[in-house]
């Protein structure tokens, strides 16, 4: 007599059959909702010993290869393979997310599936990125020249960073480990600052349009400091190079280095005349005395 007959198998959270080409009986455990998930072979030929296995595994797990897996993940792993439309996977996702482990998901197709550097390079196009196109429709001061430096920002700083990333993972750790990259650059407070904007200004966009769910450029901390000086001529070096220029203004082998090297007389062009500003001192363009060191300050 079957050892399940005058027994209840509705009672058990499996079924054990035998299909008519196998030699083996299987098992198919219920998920949580009550419906069987696909069978696993006992690998026993009898009906009792296929009991007591599947009983082992509703205790201890089923053997897959290198691990064992427990009846509840197979239960998991049903109703995943079940999930047809996106709008399912992203109601598990939610889920998972809401009890906290996942940070973030992306699916495939949206904003967020967006390569970051595509996005970014995208973004400082002056033709095709809409944020420039906006920009200037509703008339804001934004020039070419400024979209080609972020660009070029873009792919010196930010593509050997984060390339192969996507839009929807960067995190605020992400672009602050990047920013800590950046301070090791031997340039100025205000030309790090620059390289950071170049990324940071795009994402704040793509978060203001509900590209992204978090604004990872909020409270970052910026670099500070003094811009570099520009080297100018100290008082003696200023007198030193215009005593060499009185000495060769008048040499004419020195009339073609001049307009070679653009030089712009200012004042009389001869030591002594009888017009306006003769007998003044005659200063090349550069040796001005009225441009001060300030002028020079990185914008």
């Amino acid at each position: 007599m079957p050892f399940s007959e005058g027994v209840n198998v509705n009672n058990y959270p499996f079924s054990i059959f035998k299909r008519s080409n196998r030699p083996c009986y299987s098992v198919a455990f219920k998920d949580e909702t009550g419906k069987f998930m696909p069978p696993i072979s006992t690998r026993k030929a009898t009906e009792v010993e296929a009991f007591k296995v599947a009983f082992q595994w509703l205790q201890e797990g089923v053997p897959k290869k290198q691990e064992t897996v427990q009846v509840k993940q197979l239960s998991l792993k049903s109703l995943v393979r079940g999930i047809s439309t996106e709008r399912e996977a992203e109601t598990v996702l939610k889920e998972l997310k809401r009890m906290g482990f996942l940070k973030a998901y992306i699916l495939v197709g949206t904003d967020k599936a967006l390569g970051l550097i595509e996005f970014l390079s995208g973004f400082w196009d002056w033709k095709h990125s809409p944020y420039v196109q906006e920009k200037l429709r509703k008339k804001h001061s934004l020039h070419e020249t400024h979209c080609l430096q972020m660009a070029r920002a873009i792919e010196q700083h930010w593509k050997p960073y984060f390339n192969g990333r996507f839009l929807g993972e960067i995190t605020r750790q992400d672009l602050n480990a990047f920013i800590d990259s950046i301070g090791g650059l031997d340039c100025s407070a205000p030309w790090k600052n620059m390289i950071i904007r170049a990324g940071t200004i795009a994402l704040k966009w793509a978060y203001n349009r509900d590209m992204i769910d978090r604004d990872v450029s909020a409270r970052i901390i910026w670099f500070s400091g003094d811009p570099k000086e520009r080297q100018i001529l100290s008082s003696e070096q200023a007198a030193a190079v215009f005593r060499v220029f009185l000495e060769r203004r008048t040499d004419p082998a020195c009339e073609s280095a001049r307009g070679s090297y653009g030089i712009t007389l200012r004042g009389n062009q001869s030591p002594a005349g009888s017009g306006r500003g003769a007998g003044l001192p005659v200063y090349p363009l550069f040796l001005q005395p009225h441009r001060r060191a300030k002028d020079h300050k990185e914008q």
